[in-house]
């Protein structure tokens, strides 16, 4: 099966890695779109410069609608995510079934969504828990950590002393401590692996796929996914290792600066801070989307500019494209369509007379996949 690569214009002053491995960039990047970005399990969410949580891919919970924030990180989860905002809470969405989404306070450092449950890290670097329990992946647990890392039914906390600290479920050895020292470690859903001081990837757990290979590196950064790993190089490359069904493992030459690993699917951050990413997009969570910028309130009977891009798969899907705006609310309203531009930008006026929900489609073209916005609700003031 032909699998086409992605490259989009995400870019990044950080990435916020697979289930928050917790590690910035390693170079510098240009400052534009997005300030955190996280791979979660077929759909990616990512924080704008105004803090908001931008989200796409699969959406059967509510895990990838957009989110107003301020956020300052976001973790996409299973199937939901959770963001830090300004003042240290967690803000979650998506599928609760077991209370995974459910808001904290904190005051955190940092807040990882997992498969069912949810850690964030407290101010004095205790891992504070919840959700789903059954094989002890909630337990809280004291630290001190530096940073926190979490998957499906287990979690690993990083302490200062370079220990990988793990709990929860125990298949394959995935809960046992190692000494390291480590500077950075990242779960995956049945194996771990942690960065040594050295730049090596230390693997440990399930073996089917070659996962938990040890690789010599020198790697400056890495991400573990489903059931592969992704690291960074000096020079910029990304090594990749593990399942490769869909392409998620295949080594790219670069130069990039971060790399998350997801599900079945991987980005990075190149050194321009786009994001270029890889394997498996059956959701649309390799990046294609229409994002939508829309007020929250206007005056009563003024017009509303409704703004966005499609951001594609293919530069020709993304130029010159016909995008459609649907009024959900209130009923009876006609479709309008519109051209986009060279550089796939929409806009549309919209006169608001009574609280109105909005979303922009883009229908099926040739080759081109169909797509959609969130919804933006506008209400006359």
């Amino acid at each position: 099966m032909h699998h086409r690569r992605v490259r989009h214009g995400l870019r990044a002053l950080a990435l916020g890695l697979l289930l928050a491995c917790g590690l910035p960039p390693t170079g510098t990047l240009a400052a534009t779109d997005f300030s955190s970005i996280s791979a979660g399990v077929d759909h990616t969410c990512a924080v704008t410069p105004a803090g908001a949580a931008e989200c796409w891919g699969l959406n059967d919970a509510g895990q990838s609608e957009d989110q107003p924030g301020p956020y300052t990180q976001v973790s996409a989860g299973g199937l939901h995510d959770c963001a830090l905002t300004s003042s240290g809470a967690a803000d979650c969405w998506g599928g609760n079934e077991d209370g995974e989404a459910k808001d904290h306070a904190g005051p955190y450092t940092e807040v990882v969504a997992g498969w069912k449950h949810t850690c964030a890290l407290t101010i004095a670097g205790a891992a504070d828990c919840w959700g789903r329990n059954d094989a002890g992946q909630s337990h809280d647990q004291p630290g001190p950590f530096t940073e926190l890392t979490i998957s499906g039914s287990h979690n690993c906390g990083l302490t200062a002393g370079g220990v990988a600290d793990c709990w929860g479920r125990n298949n394959a050895g995935l809960a046992e401590d190692h000494r390291g020292p480590y500077i950075q470690v990242s779960a995956g859903d049945g194996h771990n692996c942690a960065l040594t001081t050295g730049g090596a990837a230390d693997c440990w757990g399930i073996h089917d796929g070659g996962q938990a290979r040890d690789q010599p590196g020198p790697f400056t950064q890495l991400s573990a996914g489903d059931h592969h790993n992704c690291a960074l190089r000096p020079d910029g490359s990304v090594d990749c290792w593990g399942w490769n069904d869909f392409g998620q493992a295949v080594d790219q030459p670069g130069p990039y600066v971060a790399v998350s690993a997801g599900s079945y699917h991987t980005c990075a951050i190149t050194s321009a801070g786009d994001t270029d990413c890889w394997g498996d997009n059956s959701h649309g969570q390799l990046g294609r989307r229409v994002t939508i910028s829309a007020p929250n309130t206007v005056h009563t009977g003024s017009r509303a500019a409704v703004t966005g891009s499609l951001r594609s798969i293919d530069p020709d899907c993304i130029a010159s494209q016909n995008v459609t705006l649907r009024v959900l609310r209130p009923a009876g309203a006609a479709d309008r369509t519109a051209p986009t531009s060279a550089a796939g930008r929409y806009r549309f006026a919209v006169r608001i007379k009574r609280k109105t929900v909005v979303r922009v489609v883009y229908a099926r073209t040739a080759d081109c996949e169909p797509v959609r916005s969130a919804r933006r609700t506008i209400t006359p003031t």
